[in-house]
């Protein structure tokens, strides 16, 4: 099976009341229609909050496949969860390399497999 896009989202960042306090955020993505330009730190009309811990150099894009949209649809029994930017909808094929950014992970994904883990990029 071939993979495909579903969704190119971008949104630039803003700052919102959080928890008591502001924070600057870019998780707010919408959809794009026709091509769109990816550069060296971005898609063009998109940005992130937090450069620290998203974007630039080797993080312009982030692919996220679709099942685990559907994943999280089931788990919190919600329809509002929408495709993120570079959704791919079916099977790739390709195996993993590497695991990047492992210190990163949340408690709820556990990595299975003999793939080397690498704590930051």
């Amino acid at each position: 099976m071939t993979p495909s896009l579903l969704s190119v989202n971008v949104g630039m960042p803003k700052d919102v009341s959080w928890q008591g306090r502001t924070i600057h955020t870019g998780v707010w993505k919408y959809p794009v229609t026709g091509p769109q330009m990816v550069r060296r730190l971005n898609i063009d009309g998109d940005g992130q909050g937090d450069l620290g811990g998203h974007g630039g150099e080797q993080r312009a894009v982030l692919v996220y496949q679709a099942e685990s949209h559907r994943h999280w649809r089931r788990h919190f029994g919600r329809d509002d969860i929408s495709i993120t930017a570079g959704t791919l909808d079916t099977p790739t094929n390709l195996s993993i390399e590497t695991h990047i950014f492992v210190a990163d992970k949340s408690d709820y994904y556990t990595l299975n497999d003999d793939a080397p883990k690498r704590q930051q990029w």
